[in-house]
This record gives structure tokens, C-alpha cells and sequence, in this order.
């Protein structure tokens, strides 16, 4: 790590006043406290993006009314602030590093949907953030759908085309992972070890009843020919490791793809169907609410939240059956919904163990946003808007989120 201007903190003496000096510099707005300087930040937020180098792809002003609109408060930088105050060496040149490049940048590729942003979890990024480039280490996980093929209808709207995966994650995706890892290349200049994990379906188990929230359609299209769907879920996976490398290393960043029906699938068939056993007459309908929700608790302390996943599933069916695509679902609504629940849950477990930091490329909001009422971690959803011209002759990105298979039509 960067010593040169590193230094020791006394035991019992905190960094408060070293970082209020720096945020007067950056801001240049002096406070007493923490606290107060956080307005100064915020303000200033819009101007560090545009200085950033994502400054040519966004519009200072329309930022300000986005950032506004979708209700994110000052209140989100004081975790990071507080841990910033923390450190156990006071690192300036780190310290500025986060405050004035990745922080901006890192807000800059955030969703500027209401409905993405909650506080809370954006705090708690935030202040593991700052906690862990502290440490030296800062630990990521992404979320990264299967190659489903999408198209653009004449109104602009993304519509899943067939049921065949691709073998590839998609060319966009290179810009994606280069524009993250650039976000946090000032960090590992520092540094800081960054270990970013991408999870995704690999077809490892080679048991296509693993692969938990795989959307119907595929396997319908892959009915009588499962090794194929394995096959192609590998070569996507490959394809996306490469590229993952291919960018991240620039940055000295170690990305890596993780596999979601490895870790994950066995021990959520098993659930499922222990609980198609144990509630028979529960499948279609959750009838007795207490029993079930018990139950669940007893395996994953939010047995409530099965009736948000019902809702959505129902949901789900009812706009595929009004889609041209003629799907058949062989599956009762609820085994399926709790399914996709347990994934949820089980991923947001397993990334409170390990002290990850979600930055959301992939899952559904209010899929994520429900199970988060329980299972509180620090999380970025990460924005999605249309590809400028400009935007094309320019190496990074901000549209993150997927698709990143979109095909021509």
C-alpha cells in the first residue's frame, strides 16, 4: 500500500479533524462536525461527477434534478464519514481518492429510479465502502442474469425474443465491466485490494433443476435437449469470465465469476420440494398463512415474505400468458414463487457472511428491495438509460444495468 503520506493514529484519538480539513478542501465549505459537512458534500456531488471521468457523458444539471427527484438525501454519505473517522491510519491521498473520485463516479452509474433507493442500504454501502478501502480490502458482488436474447420494439422497449441463450454475455458488457472497474481503479492505485465476484448460472451441477429462477420459456425451448442449455450456459460464463479479465485486470482489480446453481441450486430444490411435501394443499394458494410463514422462519427468519413473491409471480403469468409466446407452466404458483425468494434470501445471506458490498447489475427491485427489509445489506442499484451517440465512441458507460444481449430486429 501508498504510505507516503500515512500516519498512525494514536490510540483513542480518531481522524475527524484531519478529514473535516479535507472536506474543506473538496467542498470548500469549512464545519465543525461531521454532520455538518454533509450538506457540503452533497452539493458538491454533481460538480465532482463532472469532473469525474464520467463527466462527458452527463449533464450537471440533470443530475442535480435526478438526484432530487429520486429522494436521496445527505443522509447517505454519514456511515461513510463516520468510518472514514475511524480508520485506524490516516491515508490523505486514499482518503481524497474516495471522497472526490469513486463516490461520485460510483453515485454517477446508480439508478435514479424512486423505487431503487432506499437510504438505508445506500448508507450502508456507502460505510462499508469507506470501512473496507480503510482495511486495504474491499470485497464486491454482482449479480449477472443468463444470455437471454432481448430486442427493441419501435417504442424503445426491451422484450425477451426467443428462448435460446447466447454463448456470450454480450458485447456490451466489456464496456460495463470496464466503466466499474475504472470507478474503483483509484482505490487499487492506492492499494487497495479490490476482489469483485460475478454471479451467474454456469450449468456446473449439470441438473438444469438448479438453475432456481431460469426463466420458463428457456427450458421450454430446451426441453429434450438439456445438454445443450448446460453447454451454452458454460460458453456464456467463459465468455464472461474473459471479458471480465480482460477489463478488470487494466485496474489491477481481481474479478472472477462465481457460479449461483453451485452454490445455491441443490440446496434450494431440496427446500422446495420439502415444502411441496409438507403443504400439499398450499401449491396454488397460500391458504394457511401462519403454518407457512412458520415454517420459513425456521429456515430463513422471513417466512412474511413469501407472499411478495406469490404477488409477483402471479403477476409474471398472468403478462406471459397475454405475450404472443405461447409458455406453458408445469409448476404450481407457489413452489415457483418460494423459489425465487430462496434465492434472494440465500444470496443476501451469504453476502452479510462474507461483508460483500452489492452492486446491482441484474436483479429485479422489488424482488430485491423486499427481501432487503429483512436481510438488510449495502447495496447500489445500478442505472439503466438510453445509449447516447456519443456514448458509442466513448470507452465507458452509464448505462449498466443488463440486457447486454440485445439483438438486432
Amino acid at each position: 500500500m501508498n504510505t507516503s503520506n500515512t500516519s498512525l493514529a494514536k490510540p483513542g484519538v480518531d481522524q475527524s479533524e484531519a478529514l473535516l480539513g479535507l472536506l474543506e478542501q473538496v467542498t470548500s465549505k469549512p464545519s465543525s462536525t461531521i454532520k455538518g459537512s454533509l450538506r457540503w458534500y452533497y452539493r458538491a456531488l454533481p460538480s465532482l461527477l463532472a469532473e469525474s471521468f464520467l463527466g462527458p457523458l452527463v449533464s450537471t444539471t440533470a443530475y442535480t434534478n435526478q438526484l432530487k427527484a429520486c429522494a436521496l438525501s445527505e443522509g447517505i454519505f454519514l456511515s461513510a464519514f463516520e468510518a472514514i473517522s475511524r480508520w485506524q491510519r490516516w491515508n490523505e491521498p486514499l482518503a481524497k481518492a474516495l471522497l472526490i473520485e469513486v463516490i461520485p463516479a460510483l453515485l454517477g452509474i446508480s439508478s435514479m429510479h424512486k423505487r431503487d433507493n432506499d437510504t438505508l442500504f445506500i448508507n450502508l454501502a456507502l460505510g462499508q465502502l469507506a470501512e473496507q478501502t480503510g482495511m486495504g480490502k474491499v470485497r464486491l458482488t454482482s449479480l449477472v442474469c443468463p444470455s437471454y436474447q432481448y430486442r427493441r420494439d419501435a417504442n424503445g422497449k426491451l422484450w425477451h425474443c426467443s428462448g435460446e441463450l447466447l454463448p456470450t454475455t454480450g458485447k456490451r458488457f466489456s464496456t460495463v465491466a470496464t466503466t466499474l472497474g475504472r470507478i474503483f481503479a483509484p482505490l487499487a492505485e492506492h492499494g487497495v485490494e479490490i476482489d469483485w465476484e460475478f454471479w451467474g448460472y454456469t450449468g456446473e451441477t449439470g441438473d438444469p433443476e438448479h438453475l432456481v429462477d431460469m426463466a420458463r420459456f428457456v427450458h421450454q425451448h430446451y426441453e429434450g435437449n438439456r445438454p445443450q442449455l448446460l453447454a451454452t450456459l458454460d460458453k456464456a460464463a467463459r465468455d464472461m469470465d474473459n471479458r471480465l479479465k480482460d477489463a478488470m485486470s487494466t485496474w489491477n482489480i481481481t474479478a472472477s465469476t462465481r457460479s449461483l446453481d453451485l452454490k445455491f441450486g441443490a440446496i434450494i430444490h431440496h427446500i422446495r420440494n420439502s415444502f411441496s411435501t409438507t403443504f400439499p394443499d398450499q401449491l396454488a394458494e397460500i391458504t394457511n398463512p401462519e403454518k407457512v410463514e412458520s415454517w420459513l422462519n425456521d429456515l430463513c427468519a422471513c417466512g412474511p415474505l413469501i407472499h411478495v413473491f406469490v404477488e409477483q409471480e402471479k403477476i409474471y403469468r398472468q403478462n406471459v400468458l397475454e405475450s404472443t409466446e405461447p409458455i406453458t407452466f408445469t409448476e404450481a404458483v407457489v413452489p415457483a414463487a418460494l423459489r425465487e425468494m430462496l434465492l434472494y434470501t440465500h444470496i443476501l445471506d451469504d453476502v452479510r457472511k462474507n461483508g460483500s458490498i452489492i452492486i446491482d447489475t441484474e436483479s429485479t427491485s422489488n424482488y430485491m428491495t423486499a427481501t432487503l427489509q429483512y436481510l438488510p445489506v449495502g447495496l447500489i442499484f445500478t442505472r439503466s438509460e438510453k445509449e447516447k451517440q456519443s456514448e458509442n465512441r466513448y470507452p465507458y458507460t452509464l448505462n449498466i444495468r443488463q440486457p447486454y444481449n440485445v439483438v438486432p430486429g
